[in-house]
Formats: structure tokens, C-alpha cells, sequence
């Protein structure tokens, strides 16, 4: 059976996380004996591009994209032709069951047509699913217009899961049930990870001792945090985002390889981030970490997901980061009991989604 996959997932994001919960899904539903096919869907902008920002957008794809759309090409193989609202309907001859999800598909800010990731395109003949969904935040701010729609679109899903507590209430509000299920990554074992990184002769050995840190905001509050705590520790500091480079009066960063930054986090001695999926994989990796609550970009996922597993202690503000002057001790026999229970409802889940 084709499964059509509607997620964030374009190569030109640069988004460690988006690829590799898309890579997580696709793989799932291969090792379940389904045909998994990445709805290639594009926002459309109507925008004239100057000369200034086309030569940016060359320099960032040498510096940056080139290895996200390689890892896509060579894992993420089976796709549909470019996607637009317009022709979205299209889709429904040649895909049997339709999954939207995971990551912050339902957040109104990223998805400018929202109602689509709803699968408004999709006819009421094809069964519909939603897989570790996430409004981003724990209340669902859309104009009044979009919620009404919203509220009768979510009704012809025939299953429902979402990634956060916070989203299970919003669905309750909505008029629907959700159940709760893990972010697709812990879908995989780490060995799946690690094979990556072997299949891409990522062999880095790194002499120093270091601290890792992946800020999606660098505030110097942050950056400043961490080389004190790196001092105190004699460690250096690695930003697993990448070398920094002026282009075309804006800094951008050149983006290791999907596999390095796997590699970058497996060999670190402690993560320091605010991103989601930077802490799911120092999950996964077993490595010690601390997560900056980052109000810009929403707490309510990361409150979710280290609540569930029994490591909100991990989840500081700023107006604590004076309490840490070493690396924290994490029991992860008692973080994995936790998550092999959640793993086996999410994958039931999705099995039983899939059936038709």
C-alpha cells in the first residue's frame, strides 16, 4: 500500500530534526511492508528575486543544503512530483492512505496553508492519519475562519495521534480524541543511527574533550553560560551547527552532514540545547545533556517530552543556569524502561493506522 507522508522535510531548510523524523517515519513504514512516498508539497511565494539574494541562495546551498538534499536523495528516494496547494487533489489517484505528521505540522506560523496539512485536498474514499502531529504550542492561536474549518477537516481523520500532551487537550477542544505517541525518531533503535554514520564513513575521531551546543537562538546569555560552564569543566566547546560565515551581510553557518552531526553528538561529553530533536538524539545516543527552556520557539514540546520520560530536572531557564558546574548524571536503564513502553503503544498505533 502507498503511504503519502505530508511533513516539513525540504532539504533547503537545513533542518537536522525534519529529515531525520522524516527518514524516521519512512523507514518505519518500510520495515512494516507498506511503500512510503514523501508528498513533495511547496508553499508558493510570489516574490522577485534580487541578484543579491540569488547569489546568497547559491552560496548557501555549496555551504550548507548540498548534504540535506544528498541524504534525501539517497534515503528519502521515493517522492512526488513538486506539490502545490492547486493541484494537491491530484494526489488522490495515485496514493492509497495519506499521514501527516511528525514535527510541527498543525502550527499555524509555519503552515501558511494550514488547512491543507488538515488534508483538505483529500477525498473522504481514502483514509486519513496523523502521526506524532504537533501544534508547536500548547494553545491553538488561528483566526476564527481557519478554526471553524479546522474543527470539520480534523473530523474525517480516521485515526488521530499527536506528539504532546498539550496537543491531546487542543484535539479535545477541537472535538476529536488524539492519542499520545513518541516523535517518529524513537520509532528506530540507535543502531539504525549509528549505521548512518557508518554508511557515510563519518570515522571522526576527536582528540579533545568537548562540550557540544546546539542553540536554535544563540542569546550570548546562552553562549555565555556555556564557555563559563566548558571553563569550570577544562572542556572545549563545539557548535553543532556548524562555521560560521559572513555572506552577503548576513552570518549563516556551514551545516555538517547530516551523519557528522550524528557523530558530533555521539562523541561529545555533554549537549547543551534548546532544539527538540537535538535532545531526542542525545536521548537516543544515551549522552548527558541540559535543555534551555527557549519561550520564542515554544516549550510546551520539550516540556512533553522530558516530562514523559522522567527528565524535566534536565529543562532549566535562564534564572538557573548558575546552579550547573558539572555534567548532569542521567540513569538511562530507568529513562529506557520508560521509553520502550511508549515505543510499543506508538508503533501499535501506527500499525493499526495503516491497516485498511
Amino acid at each position: 500500500m502507498k503511504i503519502g507522508i505530508l511533513t516539513h522535510h525540504y532539504p533547503e531548510n537545513r533542518n537536522y530534526g525534519a529529515m531525520l523524523q522524516l527518514f524516521a517515519t519512512y523507514t518505519t513504514i518500510l520495515k512494516l511492508g507498506h511503500t512510503p512516498v514523501v508528498i513533495n508539497y511547496k508553499f508558493t511565494e510570489d516574490k522577485v528575486e534580487s541578484i543579491k539574494s540569488l547569489t546568497r541562495d547559491f552560496i548557501l546551498t555549496h555551504l550548507g543544503t548540498q548534504p540535506f538534499i544528498e541524504f534525501s536523495n539517497k534515503y528519502l528516494p521515493n517522492k512526488t512530483n513538486e506539490v502545490t496547494s492547486s493541484c494537491a487533489k491530484e494526489l488522490n489517484s495515485s496514493i492509497d492512505l495519506f499521514l501527516v505528521g511528525s514535527d510541527q505540522v498543525w502550527r499555524y506560523s509555519y503552515v501558511p496553508n494550514l488547512e491543507d496539512f488538515f488534508f483538505s485536498f483529500v477525498d473522504d474514499s481514502h483514509k486519513k492519519i496523523s502521526y506524532a502531529a504537533s501544534f508547536g504550542l500548547d494553545k491553538l492561536n488561528v483566526p476564527a475562519k481557519v478554526l471553524e474549518r479546522v474543527k470539520e477537516l480534523i473530523k474525517r481523520f480516521d485515526a488521530i495521534s499527536v506528539r504532546e500532551t498539550s496537543g491531546v487537550k487542543i484535539c479535545e477542544e477541537l472535538g476529536v480524541y488524539a492519542q499520545l505517541v513518541l516523535d517518529p525518531v524513537f520509532l528506530l533503535e540507535e543502531e539504525e543511527y549509528l549505521k548512518l554514520i557508518k554508511n557515510e564513513e563519518i570515522f571522526t575521531r576527536v582528540n579533545d574533550r568537548y562540550i557540544a551546543h546546539m542553540l536554535l537562538d544563540d542569546y550570548s546569555g546562552n553562549i555565555n553560560f556555556i564557555n563559563n560552564l566548558a571553563s569550570k569543566m577544562n572542556r572545549k566547546v563545539f557548535d553543532l551547527k556548524g562555521i560560521k560565515y559572513p555572506i552577503v551581510n548576513r552570518i549563516t553557518n556551514k551545516l555538517y552532514s547530516i551523519p557528522q552531526w550524528l557523530n558530533f553528538i555521539k562523541n561529545s561529553e555533554m549537549i547543551i540545547t534548546d532544539s527538540y530533536h537535538c535532545v531526542a538524539f542525545c536521548i537516543i545516543l544515551k549522552k548527558p545533556f541540559i535543555c534551555i527552556a527557549n519561550p520564542n520557539r515554544g516549550m510546551a514540546r520539550l516540556e512533553s517530552l522530558l516530562g514523559l520520560l522522567g527528565l524535566k530536572h534536565l529543562f532549566v531557564t535562564d534564572a538557573e543556569y548558575y546552579k550547573i558546574d558539572q555534567i548532569p548524571e542521567i540513569d538511562y536503564n530507568v529513562v529506557y524502561e520508560k521509553l520502550a513502553f511508549l515505543k510499543a503503544n506508538s508503533l501499535e498505533f501506527l500499525k493499526e493506522g495503516l491497516r485498511t
